[in-house]
């Protein structure tokens, strides 16, 4: 893999997820759209979901995408979402309904200390979701993320980045390229 290729992903990383992503929920959680925030912090697991698993643009490939990221979020979020389906029940309630599907509260912050952003009562099937949690472990997924494309060049994942944004190896892409595209 060359260098330059690792640059070019890293800066893409940098402007399009530390940039847009970041200070797009910052913007939301400083104007208290908790909401909005949740639903925004559903679509980029999702969009990131597809960079680490090649099939961004895949429309088939949604629950796929978001589930991939889910797996750098960490044991607690895989662990819950097998007792619940969170893409059906939070994403796409988000996404399709405006609220997460069956019973549910969503919270900017808690005092407590909690093991994710996302927890869940079985007793009484109700979903709570804590944004700024969920933000501070969605910050440190993309973290490991980072790491493993430009640090460790995860071969692997440096090909599904690429797949997922059509590059080639001779391609010097731009941010013009993905603005065009739909991307950004």
């Amino acid at each position: 893999m060359g260098n330059e290729m690792i640059i070019q992903i890293n800066n893409f990383l940098k402007e399009f997820i530390y940039g847009f992503m970041f200070n797009d929920i910052n913007a939301v959680i400083i104007g208290k759209a908790n909401f909005l925030a949740a639903l925004g912090l559903m679509e980029y697991t999702e969009i990131v979901g597809g960079l680490v698993s090649g099939n961004l643009r895949e429309k088939k490939c949604c629950k796929q995408n978001f589930e991939a990221f889910i797996q750098y979020l960490g044991q607690p979020y895989i662990d819950l979402n097998k007792d619940i389906n969170l893409y059906d029940r939070v994403r796409c309630g988000l996404a399709h309904e405006y609220f997460i599907k069956g019973p549910a509260t969503i919270w900017m912050s808690s005092d407590n200390p909690i093991p994710c952003g996302i927890l869940y009562n079985k007793d009484k099937d109700w979903i709570n979701f804590v944004v700024t949690k969920y933000f501070d472990d969605f910050k440190s997924a993309i973290g490991v993320y980072h790491k493993q494309l430009v640090h460790e060049k995860n071969e692997k994942l440096i090909k599904t980045f690429k797949k997922a944004l059509k590059i080639n190896e001779d391609t010097n892409f731009n941010r013009d390229q993905f603005t065009k595209k739909g991307i950004g």
